[in-house]
Formats: structure tokens, C-alpha cells, sequence
């Protein structure tokens, strides 16, 4: 069974803390991000990235250039010589907050928008399971 929620909640203590305690952002070029979600299928060795925006947020450029031109051909390069079959760095967009209150664009290469494409739970539930 999965682990539930425990709070319902998330602190953001150590997000304010970063921000207070790391260089400038705009002074520095320094830049800091989570990455919202890790799949991982152990048995099968298979591992995924996702960013999830909800209610027309988009990502920010210099994380989208992250993304495109270091951390997925990190991965999409490196994750063989491990044994690991990479699905990919993604973002799913909801419309609202999740899969059931609207509708939800996959964004299948990285997230380059042309690749953004529209997409049902089912689907979704499909990718994000990684078979």
C-alpha cells in the first residue's frame, strides 16, 4: 500500500531559510528549485521526472533551460551505464489543481510546448506508472 499523506500539509520553513541564507538570485545568477516529483519502479529499474503546474502556472526559463540542456541529457545519457531505463524529464499541467477538476496537458519532450499535447486521466495514469 502507498504511504498516505501524513499533515496535509507542506512546511515551507526551509524554503523561506534558502531564500534568506543562499546568494541573490538577481545579484548572483544563483538559482534554486525543487523538482516536484521522482517516479522510481524499483523492480523494473525505471525512473521519470515531473513538474506539475497547476491553474496556468508555467515554468520559469532558466529552469526550463535546466532541464533542456543539462539535466535530461544528464540522465537520458548517464541512466544506461546504472542499468536504468529513463522515461524522460516531463511537466503535467492541470488546468485546476489535479487530474479529476479539469484538464491536463503532457508535455512529452522535456517540456517543449510544442510538444505539449492534451491528455485523460487514464493516460495519465498510465504514464506516471511507467509501463
Amino acid at each position: 500500500m502507498t504511504r498516505k499523506e501524513v499533515t496535509g500539509k507542506r512546511s515551507l520553513e526551509f524554503s523561506q531559510w534558502i531564500r534568506t541564507n543562499l546568494p541573490n538570485s538577481f545579484t548572483s545568477g544563483f538559482r534554486v528549485t525543487d523538482i516536484d516529483w521522482c517516479l522510481y519502479d524499483k523492480r523494473n529499474k525505471r525512473i521519470m521526472f515531473l513538474e506539475e503546474k497547476t491553474r496556468g502556472s508555467i515554468i520559469s526559463n532558466w529552469y526550463r533551460d535546466l532541464i533542456i540542456n543539462f539535466l535530461h541529457p544528464l540522465f537520458k545519457n548517464y541512466s544506461k551505464e546504472f542499468g536504468i531505463d529513463y522515461r524522460g524529464f516531463h511537466i503535467v499541467e492541470f488546468s485546476n489543481t489535479n487530474p479529476k477538476d479539469g484538464k491536463i496537458t503532457w508535455h512529452e519532450n522535456c517540456c517543449k510546448c510544442k510538444d505539449a499535447v492534451k491528455i485523460t486521466e487514464k493516460e495519465l495514469k498510465e504514464k506516471l506508472s511507467l509501463r
